[in-house]
């Protein structure tokens, strides 16, 4: 959950410095479903793991992503 929150924090600051959504239409109900299902699971660990990712510079969260998990 912590790696998916940090992935959603970097893809929000990255959407809103592109201002481009980093997602195709068709994804966004898969997408919401899957982050309000981690965020209500543990929304203090969540909001902190976001948080962590809005941080990330773009090749960190770049890095971050590529890894396994």
């Amino acid at each position: 959950m912590a790696r998916a929150a940090r992935l959603w924090g970097a893809a929000e600051t990255l959407a809103q410095t592109n201002g481009t959504p980093l997602h195709g239409d068709i994804e966004v109900p898969l997408y919401a479903h899957i982050i309000t299902s981690c965020r209500d699971a543990s929304p203090i660990l969540f909001a902190a793991a976001a948080e962590d990712g809005r941080r990330m510079s773009v090749e960190d969260a770049c890095g971050y992503a590529l890894e396994a998990g």
